[in-house]
């Protein structure tokens, strides 16, 4: 499982424009940074274990069918912009 704890953004200030993002394991304290086309199938192979850490509950990651795809989180059945509240690089 990893947390996402910072994006960089190429162009617009929207998800499709996430190129890559910053991620901690905290079961093992690895870290690491995957690009966009990364996330998505790793998302795609390991559903609900990429996710944003809220106040009170975690925002897991899912993908947007578009073309390309990207990855937006999910909570309480509405996609939300926890990804787009993370500090920037």
């Amino acid at each position: 499982m990893v947390q996402i704890t910072s994006i960089h953004l190429v162009g617009t200030q929207h998800h499709q424009h996430i190129s890559e993002m910053k991620w901690v394991n905290p079961g093992t304290g690895a870290t690491g940074a995957s690009s966009r086309e990364a996330m998505v199938t790793f998302v795609r192979t390991n559903p609900n274990q990429a996710y944003v850490q809220g106040p009170t509950e975690k925002a897991f990651l899912r993908v947007r069918g578009t073309t390309p795809p990207y990855v937006q989180t999910y909570a309480d059945n509405t996609w939300t912009d926890n990804l787009l509240s993370l500090p920037r690089y």
